[in-house]
């Protein structure tokens, strides 16, 4: 059956898939056990971090999952703007930081995408971009996130847009996998 859905519909999908990633970036273990920073930029990471593996899905697919991809930017540039001004910064400098931001996010994109093939490549654009701010971060957590990014490669492309809508799992459990690396 072909599913033909409205814009409310595209809009409503891409807003929870969204709620997902922030909520899902939001888990402790990124900030204890894999010590990204609990900063607002350590926060930002983890949702560009996250959205990639949702990009890597909805880019430049289907006509449907364009529009998705296009409303969950949307949506996450709104945020964006939201919580800039939530933290104080002036009406007249929003614009500039929100465009920095996607600035940002592009690159970050473009990073992921272009190592996504090559665990080397991986391991520095990580380092980089999740742990950037970080001093003396150890190769071992690093290599965690390297690791977890390709298990979520393979974990969010294997759903279909009807289970992400519908399925709270979108990521592979961080919990697990934190658990199953200890045992190895």
């Amino acid at each position: 059956m072909f599913l033909k859905f409205k814009k409310n519909n595209i809009k409503n999908i891409s807003y929870l898939i969204y709620k997902k990633i922030v909520l899902f970036s939001r888990n402790k273990i990124f900030y204890t056990i894999l010590k990204v920073p609990d900063t607002i930029d350590g926060r930002f990471d983890l949702i560009i971090f996250h959205f990639f593996f949702i990009h890597n899905v909805f880019f430049k697919k289907t006509d449907l999952e364009k529009r998705i991809h296009d409303e969950i930017l949307n949506i996450m540039y709104k945020d964006f703007d939201s919580n800039l001004r939530e933290i104080g910064v002036g009406d007249l400098s929003v614009g500039k930081k929100v465009y920095q931001m996607s600035e940002a996010l592009a690159g970050r994109v473009n990073a992921y995408n272009k190592s996504k093939n090559n665990k080397a490549l991986l391991y520095e654009a990580i380092l980089r971009n999740v742990y950037g701010s970080k001093k003396n971060i150890d190769k071992k957590t690093v290599s965690i996130m390297v690791d977890y990014f390709l298990v979520n490669i393979k974990t969010v492309k294997s759903k279909k847009l009807v289970e992400i809508k519908e399925n709270n799992d979108i990521f592979f459990d961080l919990e697990k996998f934190i658990n199953n690396y200890k045992r190895k």
